[in-house]
């Protein structure tokens, strides 16, 4: 597949000048299924001199170096890559990158870029090569990497090792354990300049919907340029339905640091406020009165709240989103008509997938009319109109969202003789029964 597509950007930089350019872009893409080959070209041509994309105008100097910035654990002493230059704005770009799939649970991956900027002959080169598999439940990648900053002198390469090992390996793992979700792990690098650090660690998930991740790291560096000493972590990150907590500790050197931290977000809707994570641009409200803290599948940690009610952080736009609730997780006196709706979003927009929840107790009925059983196929309706069923053989019908007390209709066809009422009363404790049975006469 190829595909080309042009930008125009009016940028304001640091130092108050004004550009405009335009940048052209394509890609290609080929997949050789027979081999398992996978291609990807990706170039950049930059027309003007004047281009500059959106991050360049969120500098506040016009050079400078970015800080690396990472998921979970915070770094204790900031580190600092790529050195930046806005005097000679990006001119062009080419990135090939090549993954070959080695048998049944390997692959080996290559990939390499070269950046060129106006004004001068400096260019920015990046190489990386890498080999994934896997050994039974063991996996483990072996990687180089080298990359040329144009405004840097000489390169920085590393050779790097990473292990993970699940400790189901090693332990029991059945489906109540915990050792299901729990991994070792064990890295190396080296950076060809003398320096080396070692890093192990261990790392999982926990609680029943696995929304308590965990991660313990400790390791050595010394060597090259840089100092010796000790360096570690420990994380816990929770993902729940009212919005997401962090908390972890590292070290490195004499330097200790504590950090925490929580977020989510809040929707208000025409039916009251919902608390959630964090919220992306396009986002779902599920509305199921009556059904609270059931889970919503394919999402972490988010279950409805005690009203019904849940919010999806985030949702595919312009696409058919399934949104399902987890009839496991429903109490015993809930039921739904359908556990699954889907939506189609627009983008920013806020979407409800709607369930209807029959809140009662679950009732199987045996009817009967002069003694006999109720015909089959015949409609059965609750007095409030909120249940209704179908016979099955021997005058059965479930009938679910129904009160301790009331009466039900029953109809099998137009003549004036074909109906009848059935009255029914059950014992209180039928409440905490997961089904109630009961015999009736319709009459």
């Amino acid at each position: 597949a190829l595909s080309v597509d042009m930008t125009q950007a009016n940028s304001t930089l640091p130092d108050d000048s004004q550009h405009d350019g335009q940048s052209v872009r394509f890609l290609y893409n080929k997949s050789l299924n027979e081999s398992g080959t996978n291609i990807q070209l990706v170039g950049y041509r930059y027309s003007t001199s004047g281009y500059f994309n959106f991050a360049d105008t969120t500098y506040s100097r016009m050079n400078g170096y970015n800080i690396e910035t990472q998921d979970g654990v915070i770094q204790v002493k900031p580190k600092f890559t790529d050195y930046y230059n806005l005097a000679y704005n990006k001119r062009g770009k080419l990135q090939l990158t090549v993954t070959q799939q080695l048998g049944r649970s390997s692959t080996l991956y290559l990939s390499g870029s070269h950046q060129t900027y106006w004004g001068t002959s400096n260019v920015d080169e990046q190489f990386q090569a890498g080999l994934n598999t896997a050994f039974e439940d063991i996996n483990w990648t072996l990687s180089y990497s080298l990359t040329k900053n144009a405004w840097q002198k000489g390169r920085d390469q590393m050779l790097a090792l990473n292990v993970n090992i699940p400790f189901s390996h090693w332990l029991r793992s059945d489906s109540k354990s915990q050792w299901r979700h729990a991994s070792a792990s064990y890295s190396m690098s080296h950076d060809l300049n003398g320096r080396m650090t070692n890093l192990a660690g261990v790392y999982g998930t926990l609680l029943e919907d696995n929304n308590l991740s965990y991660s313990v790291q400790t390791g050595y560096a010394g060597g090259g340029d840089g100092n010796s000493g000790s360096t570690g972590y420990a994380t816990l990150n929770y993902r729940g339905g009212y919005g997401n907590a962090n908390i972890g500790y590292s070290h490195s050197d004499d330097i200790k640091q504590l950090y925490y931290g929580v977020s989510g977000g809040v929707l208000a809707h025409a039916n009251g406020v919902t608390l959630g994570q964090p919220l992306n641009d396009t986002v779902v409200l599920v509305k199921a009165p009556g059904a609270k803290d059931a889970k919503v599948e394919n999402q972490t940690g988010v279950r409805t709240d005690w009203r019904g009610y849940a919010v999806l952080p985030y949702a595919t736009e312009y696409r058919e989103n399934r949104v399902a609730l987890d009839t496991n997780t429903l109490a015993d006196n809930v039921d739904l008509d359908n556990a699954v709706a889907n939506v189609v979003p627009t983008r920013g927009a806020i979407v409800r997938a709607e369930f209807k929840a029959r809140v009662g107790i679950k009732l199987l009925m045996t009817l009967t009319h002069n003694n006999k059983p109720l015909p089959f196929g015949a409609m059965v309706t609750s007095e409030s109109s909120q249940s209704s069923g179908i016979v099955a053989d021997n005058g059965q019908v479930y009938l679910s969202g129904m009160p301790l007390a009331g009466k039900v209709q029953v109809k099998w066809g137009e003549e004036e003789n074909a109906h009848c009422i059935a009255n029914y009363q059950l014992p209180p404790e039928s409440q905490q029964q997961l089904l109630t049975q009961l015999s009736a006469e319709c009459r």
